[in-house]
């Protein structure tokens, strides 16, 4: 069953906790036969996608990170 997700934890760790939720809802809506059931599910999986997408595995703390780095010329 799906569990609701926080906004606690790292952003990695809230990412790979909407990856996962993501694929929970996509399972659960590849299993039924009503398809408009099955398209809410697969808009609910859509909408984890978006977030985990959101945060980047290259970000740091959520915030995009700038090219060139810090380093001052």
């Amino acid at each position: 069953m799906l569990s609701m997700a926080s906004s606690r934890g790292t952003p990695q760790e809230r990412r790979k906790r909407y990856l996962r939720l993501a694929a929970e809802a996509e399972i659960a809506g590849a299993r039924l036969n009503d398809p408009k059931a099955k398209a809410a599910w697969i808009d609910l999986a859509v909408s984890w996608m978006l977030m985990a997408s959101e945060i980047s595995p290259e970000r740091k703390n959520g915030r995009k990170r700038k090219p060139g780095g810090d380093a001052k010329s």
